[in-house]
């Protein structure tokens, strides 16, 4: 997970290299994590990365965008360019809305439960075997899938306004129960739906 010192360094970094009107910076990055399970067994166990910063860029009425998920200086500077560039061939709006003057200040908003944001693997297959053990009782195979996500963003400006934030999805499950008894193919046939959250 990104901590606000390393997206407030990144996006500092990328206000440096633009040179204009006016410039808008969303950065957002986070972790996906999650354990499917069914017929009452661990399936999959997975956690995926993702990171993107779009800058917007200003020239009197023109505006100009570009993205980029790569964050070392050649490509944060290419970014710069290419919104740059953009910026300087659009038309004229002028129905563009002015720019936050700055600095604002913001209410800081940690939406990250601890034990969420600190669980793992280990966390989430202890999980599933709770939602195992409620449906083996119940006399049915447990089915289900515990995500948790994270997600800081970002929206700083050269004049210091800057609203950070950083959410965690919480962990839920909605194991699905089958009956053990095998149906017309040998597979276990549905029963009924039980839910944990």
């Amino acid at each position: 997970m990104y901590l606000r010192d390393e997206i407030k360094a990144l996006v500092d970094k990328v206000l440096n290299m633009a040179r204009a009107d006016g410039v808008e910076l969303t950065f957002e990055g986070g972790e996906r994590a999650g354990t499917r399970f069914a017929n009452s067994s661990i399936t999959t166990n997975l956690v995926q990365y993702d990171q993107q910063l779009t800058i917007n860029i200003r020239h009197g009425q023109k505006l100009g965008s570009a993205s980029t998920r790569e964050l070392d200086d050649e490509s944060l500077k290419a970014v710069v360019d290419e919104a740059q560039e953009a910026a300087l061939k659009a038309r004229d709006n002028p129905n563009l809305a002015p720019l936050v003057k700055g600095p604002q200040e913001y209410v800081p908003v940690n939406a990250v439960v601890p034990a969420t944001a600190d669980s793992g693997p280990g966390e989430r297959a202890a999980w599933v075997k709770q939602s195992i053990d409620i449906c083996e009782k119940k006399g049915v195979l447990a089915a289900g899938y515990i995500p948790r996500r994270t997600r800081p963003t970002a929206s700083p400006t050269p004049k210091g306004s800057s609203a950070t934030t950083s959410t965690r999805k919480p962990a839920s499950s909605s194991p699905a129960g089958r009956r053990a008894a095998p149906g017309r193919d040998g597979r276990a046939s549905p029963a009924r739906r039980i839910s944990r959250r």
